[in-house]
């Protein structure tokens, strides 16, 4: 069944993409999140993420990425993974960030496979261990670039990148 927020979403990417109303497409974007839309409760974080169309508010962003997050929204626990690390709107815990740049990376963001490289060859938030960065850093090359860009690509004038 489809989810009853995508014919929101659809409008307010029309509003942004066509029309460049904000404030519309923001009050669009709400009633979709409302609805259990995992897109729009991303985009509404990286609006909080970035200040677009809103006051910038990493604490606000960290709950909406949080909130797509846990609907299974990879490039929202990536976008959370990097709050985490760098303490931006959350309590620093690496550890935490580990965990959320794994489960991005399992859920097919790109770029949280280079990240998971990252902690593990350096220990950040795990154990060091080489073997297993090698393993993750071959996985991130391995995608083609082409299609883990136009992964994100869809909204991403709506989320303001």
């Amino acid at each position: 069944m489809a989810n009853p927020g995508n014919a929101y979403l659809a409008q307010a990417k029309r509003a942004v993409v066509l029309h460049g109303h904000g404030e519309a497409a923001f009050s669009l974007l709400e009633r979709s999140a409302g609805l259990g839309n995992a897109e729009a409760i991303y985009a509404i974080g990286t609006w909080h993420l970035f200040g677009t169309h809103v006051r910038k508010n990493f604490r606000k962003a960290a709950e909406y990425l949080q909130r797509a997050s846990d609907l299974g929204h990879a490039a929202a626990s990536f976008d959370l993974a990097v709050s985490y690390e760098k303490g931006k709107g959350v309590e620093r815990d690496k550890g935490h960030a580990f965990r959320l740049y794994m489960k991005a990376a399992l859920l097919g963001d790109r770029q949280a496979k280079y990240e998971v490289g990252r902690c593990f060859y350096w220990g950040i938030g795990t154990a060091k261990d080489r073997q297993a960065a090698e393993v993750w850093y071959q996985a991130y090359g391995q995608e083609p670039q082409a299609k883990a860009a136009a992964s994100r690509k869809p909204l991403a004038r709506l989320h303001g990148h």
